[in-house]
């Protein structure tokens, strides 16, 4: 294949840029992105070829040079560059399924390389204007007024109160307040006005800037009005949030006086009702939605409160890895920090179902969080709880990040089969049911497992076209044989393929529809190499994704190849630190290590995962076998026991027709140790 190479010098990616001749990648504030050299020498190869397929065994002959790597490698690769240009659509650098890669870039205009010192200008810029953050209201009065300036001041000493505004002048027909923070004095200027409404008294209002010029601006601002209307320069409207804190109208560029320059003018008015512009969740949405709010900190330090930005967007950034968790923006949810929204208020304007909010303390080496995640629509605390954490500086606390995500998505999992098992299903969300679906038919209870494809059948009545319950639907039937609760089981991998079918042919890139449809084959199919082929599609897709890491090392011990098989599980288990159903990783990286022959490991994986659920019959078999092999004869028996108590059907030979490793070694031998623990024939 015969490529063409591009001689642009500079190439965008998104909102980063890679510069070919100084070989380096840098983010839109000139700051070099690291790649890892595989990863640089790769985009070094793609860049040198924009808008063509790059196929991988080109790719690995240049940045290996001869060596002998996997595609996994490179996949690892691939997803760095992504990673680093925030290509998370992977629309910039393009999969060209069975052949390579394609990058797809813009060239840029030569520019100057950025100040090292620009990013600390910007933060030395934001935190003087925290610290001067501030506002004055000059309201003009009608002389007309039937009032009094003292009685107008009286009535307004209340609103001034509850806004902490201060009276600082009163020049008639002017009348001035400080406000600490514009909101406050957007809050005030709309108070008055209605105050001034109610009581027959015409008031136009400026509001400006705490600057040392302020109080000049402000009736400037005032002058210019009209009776009823509240003027802000561009300085303060653009701190304000259309349809949170107002609803604002350009009016465009203005002199406010001969000799001052123009200045633009935005009218500002309370907002309506209902926002404008608002992000609301449809009942057919899938996902439940978060808003992560910025912590607020004990101590009133600058630098305290840009730790709790910190701490939010880590957690933002955790959260958002989730395939079951929408997370709002945090330059949207960052709104509220500074401000006494209440909880449905937040709902409102974000259109979220939960809410996570937080305090910190930070002292030296010690950190301490107290969290709360609620629930918008009842209002109702699911959880809070505190933790302390000794951090070699304040804002890297990876323990206290993990520690709140793990605590929101139980919180959220166990909300969602609470609501189930309490609302009849027609009141449901369709997120609270796919979740509580899900989390039922990992519970292997039969009450709970087929309680879990009524849940599923509704989300995919309502939701017809999507992907992933259908994916969840052929999950079940599997396990639904797997347990030994099936009555046809041909039938049920007949319907277990039409399910994955469905959903691949609405979405042919869904990585839960490409694992699940891996699934089939391993496990009802027993088609090994149609399996990999989906696993590898997924991976390729998505090479962090901890499920098919799992199932295909789950497939790969079926076959024999323990070390594949526990290099992949091993891995899964990495990506799933918290996850809800940890006990479901921990139990097939356990088969993976009786592949390799590591009873040790097995029975460590085996004892966790039943910890979690200890009537899982799969994860019982293995531990007993891992004991036997480890000479550890009666504990071995008597974990076949408890596992003939759930599972009084089972037997060798009917557990190696259905198990995909039964015509392979592995299996027969796995068969023959189940017969010593004293599982029947």
């Amino acid at each position: 294949m015969r490529l063409t190479e591009q001689s642009h010098a500079r190439i965008a990616l998104g909102g980063a840029v890679y510069d070919r001749g100084e070989d380096v990648l840098r983010d839109a504030a000139g700051a070099v992105l690291v790649l890892r050299p595989q990863s640089a020498q790769a985009l070094r190869l793609l860049a040198k070829h924009i808008g063509q397929t790059v196929t991988k065994d080109m790719l690995i002959d240049d940045v290996w040079a001869g060596m002998s790597v996997t595609d996994d490698s490179l996949v690892q690769c691939i997803a760095d560059i992504r990673r680093a240009i925030g290509d998370t659509t992977r629309q910039i650098l393009r999969t060209v399924p069975k052949k390579g890669y394609c990058l797809t870039a813009l060239p840029v205009e030569p520019a100057p390389a950025a100040s090292p010192h620009i990013r600390q200008e910007l933060v030395a810029a934001a935190l003087d204007l925290a610290n001067r953050v501030g506002a004055m209201v000059c309201a003009r009065l009608d002389p007309t007024a039937p009032l009094s300036i003292q009685t107008i001041r009286a009535g307004l000493q209340p609103i001034l109160d509850a806004q902490s505004a201060i009276a600082v002048s009163s020049l008639p027909p002017f009348t001035c307040f400080a406000c600490p923070t514009p909101a406050q004095a957007i809050a005030v200027a709309l108070s008055v006005q209605t105050w001034c409404a109610a009581s027959g008294v015409g008031v136009a209002i400026g509001i400006d800037m705490s600057n040392g010029t302020e109080q000049a601006r402000a009736s400037d601002l005032a002058i210019f009005a009209s009776y009823g209307d509240t003027i802000v320069p561009a300085a303060v409207a653009q701190l304000l949030t259309t349809g949170l804190d107002c609803d604002i109208v350009d009016l465009g560029d203005h002199a406010l006086s001969p000799d001052t320059e123009h200045v633009r003018c935005f009218k500002v008015s309370a907002p309506a009702a209902a926002p404008a512009l608002r992000m609301a969740v449809s009942r057919e949405d899938l996902l439940p939605t978060i808003a992560v709010i910025p912590f607020q900190s004990r101590d009133l330090s600058p630098d305290a409160a840009v730790l709790g930005e910190v701490l939010a967007d880590d957690v933002i950034t955790s959260l958002a890895r989730s395939l079951e968790i929408n997370v709002i923006s945090r330059l949207s949810s960052t709104k509220f920090s500074q401000r006494a929204a209440s909880l449905s208020e937040i709902g409102t304007h974000l259109g979220t179902n939960y809410v996570l909010t937080g305090r910190y303390t930070a002292r030296a080496s010690s950190l301490e969080v107290f969290a709360e995640l609620s629930e918008v629509a009842t209002g109702r605390v699911l959880w809070a709880d505190s933790e302390r954490a000794e951090v070699e500086q304040s804002f890297d606390a990876p323990e206290i990040i993990d520690w709140i995500v793990a605590r929101v998505q139980k919180a959220i999992y166990t909300r969602a089969v609470q609501q189930v098992r309490q609302q009849p299903l027609p009141t449901l969300d369709s997120y609270t049911l796919l979740m509580s679906a899900v989390a039922l038919m990992h519970r292997l209870s039969p009450d709970d497992f087929n309680k879990a494809k009524l849940l599923l059948e509704a989300v995919i009545e309502r939701a017809p076209n999507q992907a992933s319950p259908l994916a969840w639907l052929s999950r079940w039937h599997v396990l639904r044989v797997q347990q030994g609760w099936s009555l046809d089981p041909v039938q049920d991998a007949q319907l277990a393929f039409e399910c994955t079918k469905r959903a691949l042919d609405m979405d042919p890139e869904n990585v839960l529809a490409l694992v699940s449809e891996g699934v089939v084959m391993t496990n009802l199919m027993q088609d090994m190499d149609t399996a990999q082929e989906r696993y590898d599609l997924a991976l390729d897709i998505s090479p962090n994704d901890a499920d098919a890491r799992l199932l295909r090392g789950t497939m790969y011990a079926f076959r024999g190849e323990g070390t594949r098989a526990m290099r992949d599980t091993e891995r899964s288990l990495r990506l799933t630190p918290i996850d809800p159903l940890r006990f479901y990783f921990l139990s097939l990286a356990a088969s993976a290590c009786i592949a390799a022959e590591d009873y040790d490991r097995a029975l460590e994986l085996s004892d966790l995962s039943l910890r979690a659920n200890s009537t899982h019959t799969s994860t019982l078999r293995v531990k007993a076998v891992a004991l036997m092999r480890m000479k550890r004869e009666d504990e071995a028996r008597a974990t076949g026991e408890k596992l003939m108590r759930l599972q009084p059907n089972l037997s060798v030979t009917q557990w190696l027709k259905n198990s995909p490793s039964g015509d392979f070694d592995i299996g027969r031998k796995f068969g023959e140790t189940l017969i010593e623990i004293g599982v029947p024939l």
